[in-house]
């Protein structure tokens, strides 16, 4: 999933996106 956390992903993507 290519979401960022800095363009305000989703919960989920944003737990990857910290991993």
């Amino acid at each position: 999933m290519a979401c960022r956390n800095s363009e305000g992903g989703g919960t989920k993507n944003t737990a990857v996106g910290l991993d």
